[in-house]
């Protein structure tokens, strides 16, 4: 099995992981995010991001360092973030926890994940641009 084919497996892995966390955990907040295509829009980026890297990682220790921390910071905000209905406490982690205020402590952290997520793929992208307009000179020279 090839290393790329092994990124992409782990890739669809974590973004069923990311899909089970987002149906049991479903509150109000998921629900309008869902009509937003947050959770499609967010798979997709990560694994297209992945997907492409996975043939430069072996080359590019840069790009490799990028794209292990885009594989750790992404289950974090989906598994982190709380959520609540009408009635009860908010909770998370599939239900187990359900306390107002631990909630509102670890959902604080899992917003800031992904905000290091985002900061993580803003890179991995602009180093894939580059290390593609390097390969693209190559061919021109």
């Amino acid at each position: 099995m090839s290393n790329r084919l092994k990124l992409n497996l782990l890739s669809i892995g974590m973004i069923a992981v990311m899909g089970l966390s987002w149906v049991f955990n479903i509150g109000w907040i998921r629900l309008i995010l869902t009509f937003l295509l947050f959770p499609v829009i967010s798979a997709v980026v990560f694994f297209v991001g992945n997907h492409l890297s996975a043939k430069y990682i072996q080359t590019d220790k840069k790009l490799k360092t990028v794209t292990m921390l885009s594989y750790i910071t992404f289950l974090f905000p989906h598994l982190l973030v709380g959520d609540g209905g009408d009635i009860g406490e908010m909770y998370m982690l599939f239900g187990l926890i359900q306390n107002d205020t631990l909630v509102g402590i670890v959902t604080t952290i899992g917003i800031c994940m992904f905000v290091f997520h985002l900061v993580i793929l803003i890179a991995q992208y602009a180093l894939l641009y580059q290390y593609h307009r390097a390969k693209k000179a190559e061919k021109l020279a």
